[in-house]
């Protein structure tokens, strides 16, 4: 069977995905389906750079908003929920545009997940007992450094991938690690992820570094403006602390500032600071993904005057030209080229005429 044909747009974090992505589906007929693991809660609204409401209007979005905060989500989940999206999404004729920066979420997706067993009880309870023991601790060691220090014993790959205060990642690599006797990083790297399960164009969307990190510093300005304080203030009022969105950049932040353990100032500049360092590893993650994968590396230069972005989406999705090939194709793309944002914000604006 052929594998259906889908659009990704990936890349770091305020790069830019999202506004892209609204002006592309609506070029070429298409509806984002979310790939950013902290969107998918209620409530985690501007600090997780989410479309507004006005945005989501304009073309169909789905997976954003789905989980309750107090319920974590795992990539298998969202695996079971994207998979029934694209598939209606296809079904009616439209163009699926995967959006977001969760590699794993989007790797997966593509790709499959690593077939984990189910955790038995005696090892969950083991996990327990030592992060209870961890906050019964009597020298006043952080919890979740802890367990992140436990992690790092087991399997430090996947521990330098993870922040201490991302508990269940954490939980859960821990549950492999005593499981299986194995790290996940490495099933991860065996499985190989090998077998497509999409033909798929991912436009990775790249930004000089210096431009990057001058975005991000004005994004997180712009996110306190808006009032990411009181959000964060009313969902603590209706969520544990200790739920799993929480743990994400932004809003550990906040809560560390809303418990008196950092000033104002100061906590915004750290969050900065953290956010610049979470894109980087980001531009790193996806410098190194498409040649292990074997995806099939495109040309930036494909995308120029005579064969700009919306032409060479479409090209992909009707089978056109050199995306004949089945399989996953790895472009990257830059919002700095003229041709690309004239191409797609020229189409649009052509449809209103």
């Amino acid at each position: 069977m052929t594998p259906p044909r889908i659009v990704v747009l990936t890349g770091a974090t305020a790069s830019g995905k999202s506004s892209l992505a609204l002006e592309l589906a609506e070029a070429i007929g298409g509806e984002i389906v979310n790939s950013d693991s902290v969107q998918v809660y209620k409530g985690f609204d501007i600090g997780s750079g989410k479309p507004s409401v006005q945005e989501q209007q304009r073309v169909p979005h789905h997976l954003f908003s789905v989980q309750e905060p107090s319920e974590a989500f795992d990539v298998a989940q969202y695996l079971q929920k994207a998979r029934a999206i694209v598939s209606e999404i296809l079904e009616r004729g439209a163009v699926p545009i995967l959006v977001g920066g969760t590699g794993l979420y989007v790797q997966s997706m593509l790709c499959g997940l690593v077939a984990i067993d189910e955790i038995a009880p005696e090892i969950i309870q083991e996990v327990e007992a030592r992060e209870a023991s961890f906050l019964e601790d009597a020298n006043g060691l952080d919890p979740n450094e802890s367990m992140h220090d436990w992690l790092r014993s087991l399997d430090p790959e996947r521990a330098e991938a993870l922040h201490p205060s991302d508990r269940h990642r954490v939980r859960r690599a821990l549950y492999v690690a005593l499981s299986t006797g194995e790290r996940i990083s490495s099933l991860q790297r065996e499985h190989g992820f090998a077998e497509p399960l999409f033909t798929a164009l991912v436009l990775h969307l790249e930004v000089q570094r210096e431009t990057l990190y001058d975005r991000i510093n004005a994004r997180v300005d712009e996110m306190f403006n808006m009032g990411l304080l009181s959000e964060v203030k009313t969902l603590l009022e209706k969520y544990e602390a200790s739920s799993p969105p929480f743990g994400a950049i932004g809003y550990r932040h906040v809560c560390e500032h809303l418990r008196g353990e950092i000033e104002l100032e100061a906590m915004i500049e750290l969050m900065k600071r953290d956010t610049r360092r979470f894109a980087k590893r980001q531009l790193t993650w996806w410098r190194n993904q498409p040649k292990k994968l074997g995806w099939m590396l495109r040309d930036a230069e494909q995308i120029s005057s005579s064969n700009p972005l919306v032409s060479l989406v479409r090209g992909f999705v009707d089978k056109k030209e050199r995306f004949v090939q089945e399989g996953i194709a790895f472009l990257p793309i830059s919002l700095e080229d003229t041709a690309l944002n004239n191409d797609v914000r020229g189409q649009n604006a052509a449809k209103t005429m």
